[in-house]
């Protein structure tokens, strides 16, 4: 995965915005992931 360190603007800003749309993607898709593993059991059993 790519994380930018730098914004394409001509203002000196760091790219927080993006990191957190980056992170907050990542926790969803782990919490997603662990209730899709979470189902199975259900389904299973």
């Amino acid at each position: 995965m790519i994380l930018p360190y730098t914004v394409d603007v001509p203002m000196e800003r760091w790219p927080i915005s993006n990191w957190v749309l980056i992170v907050a993607t990542c926790l969803v898709s782990f919490y997603a992931f662990g209730a899709m593993l979470g189902d199975e059991d259900i389904v299973a059993g």
